[in-house]
């Protein structure tokens, strides 16, 4: 009994640790938290992607069968790109974020699969690999953002659209120099 016990907690503290750990440094695959299964994906040897597995469009292909080929769904929405700021402020430490490099080309990518009414659905992380950012910060961050603190507004004129659509995208890159000028005004 004393067993299984010191391995049940010996699995919990290594998951525990994995999520703490910067997600750049970690290798390729999937991993487990709290319910959840992510993957590390490395495109490249200078970044990292995490994608949350239970995202069902992540391989099907945008459809909108009421969208005529000249119009683009970007050109036609508009949102807060500082909720999303503030958002990513709230679960990364002021400790991290000073530590974080602050050029024009550092940033947290967050790409977003939208649906018709401009809430996110999906959506994915994409960081160079010099990012301290653990897989239970951006876990924090995506379900906040699906709870319905940030929405796209999309435009009254392109609406008719939309019927049918499967998801639109919407990209943002969060400026790590933003988020730590967010939580020092917090303070």
């Amino acid at each position: 009994m004393k067993n299984v016990i010191l391995t049940i907690s010996l699995s919990f503290l290594i998951i525990a640790c994995k999520t703490q750990k910067p997600l750049a440094k970690m290798d390729e695959g999937k991993i487990n938290i709290s319910g959840e299964t992510y993957l590390i994906k490395k495109p490249d040897h200078k970044r990292t992607q995490l994608v949350n597995t239970s995202n069902k469009f992540s391989k099907v292909r945008f459809y909108a069968p009421n969208l005529p080929q000249d119009i683009k769904i970007n050109s036609y929405i508009k949102f807060d790109k500082k909720i999303v700021t503030q958002i990513c402020a709230k679960y990364i430490p002021l400790s991290i974020l000073e530590q974080l490099p602050k050029g024009f080309n550092d940033f947290l990518f967050i790409g977003f699969k939208m649906n018709e009414n401009g809430s996110p659905i999906e959506i994915e992380f994409l960081m160079k690999n010099t990012s301290l950012l653990t897989l239970s910060q951006l876990k924090e961050i995506e379900e906040e953002l699906k709870a319905g603190k940030f929405k796209v507004v999309i435009q009254p004129e392109i609406k008719q659209f939309l019927k049918g659509i499967n998801y639109f995208e919407v990209d943002i890159p969060v400026l790590y120099s933003d988020m730590l000028k967010s939580k020092q005004e917090k303070f």
